[in-house]
């Protein structure tokens, strides 16, 4: 029996690839295509997998720790987030809706673990899109203030 995937997902730590579903071209239109494949290279471009990998490590480490299993969805809710957001970052608004269009298609599908992250927080996710605007001196005082409290609680 064939296991096809029902949404498109990403996998594989050492050769990392993309697995769309055996409906891909007829499910979604170009513009959609192009904003989904975007999405899951940019997955890839930014290791999100070996992030994961990392943090599964220290999941079983600290095992005991309820906030570490907290913490699970959020950083993969984070990971979905930064990658759309690269995605809008120089989209119109088309490209936008029509990527809109596409997560609401994504919702429909039948859950794979891998994309269950995608289904968290759809409101927040949908907000995002129509309310992006890329700021750089938020993006640096929010990383200096992830590094100053992650220095913190390292110490």
């Amino acid at each position: 029996m064939k296991h096809t995937p029902s949404a498109p997902f990403v996998t594989g730590l050492s050769k990392p690839a993309a697995y769309l579903p055996d409906d891909f071209y007829s499910r979604y239109n170009k513009i959609q295509q192009r904003c989904i494949l975007a999405h899951e290279l940019s997955q890839i471009e930014r290791k999100d997998l070996w992030v994961q990998l990392v943090y599964e490590i220290v999941r079983a480490v600290f095992w005991f720790n309820p906030l570490i299993h907290m913490a699970a969805p959020i950083i993969r809710e984070d990971q979905e987030l930064a990658c759309d957001h690269r995605i809008l970052k120089n989209s119109s608004n088309n490209e936008r809706l029509e990527y809109v269009r596409a997560s609401t298609k994504r919702l429909y599908a039948n859950i794979l673990p891998s994309t269950m992250a995608f289904l968290l927080n759809q409101k927040e996710r949908f907000i995002m899109l129509e309310k992006h605007h890329s700021s750089t001196v938020k993006t640096t005082l929010g990383g200096l203030l992830v590094l100053t409290i992650g220095f913190i609680g390292l110490t």
